[in-house]
């Protein structure tokens, strides 16, 4: 009982060094600073997108850092229950994965549009155009500099993108 008391207390910040009673102001400062320097694409958690104008995980998620994706949620909802508003947006994605709904490619357009454009004309493509991008069963991504390759299927990287199981993969990748 006691545990679930100290999380409905109200959050107290204090920066070394300043005065000042904590009336809102200095908590909503302490939330704007921590989650501008987390949102930051050079610390890389986060990237963002000039065309959408949201945020999306960034290069790190891919390097298996939960707990820190974790923490974020956690100081994400501190500062939703203390009633502040975070200057940030993400995707109608990220709500959809957390009611438990599968992504599609509205999503894929919302996150990152020129690959939605690249796969509209993919499927749209005669099975030649298709043959001649050279695709196989795989997804690649930068991260800090280095190219990391996935399997979308068992067996990915020798099994070629053709017309015929070209919905699928546009499937698998989103």
């Amino acid at each position: 009982q006691r545990h679930r008391e100290d999380r409905q207390k109200p959050l107290k910040v204090h920066f070394v060094g300043e005065e000042g009673v904590d009336e809102g102001g200095v908590q909503k400062e302490f939330f704007q600073l921590l989650i501008r320097q987390v949102f930051d694409p050079a610390f890389g958690m986060f990237s963002y997108n000039d065309e959408t104008r949201l945020f999306w995980f960034g290069a790190s998620s891919m390097l298996g850092l939960e707990m820190e994706y974790e923490l974020i949620g956690m100081i994400v909802g501190l500062a939703i229950y203390n009633g502040h508003i975070l200057e940030f947006r993400f995707p109608m994605l990220i709500y959809r994965k957390l009611m438990g709904q599968p992504p599609g490619m509205r999503d894929l357009k919302e996150v990152n549009p020129w690959v939605h454009s690249g796969f509209l004309k993919m499927l749209d493509a005669t099975p030649a155009e298709v043959d001649a991008y050279g695709l196989v069963f795989q997804a690649s991504q930068e991260v800090f500099g280095e190219v990391q390759t996935v399997d979308l299927a068992v067996g990915g990287e020798g099994r070629p993108v053709t017309a015929a199981n070209c919905r699928e993969y546009v499937d698998l990748y989103v």
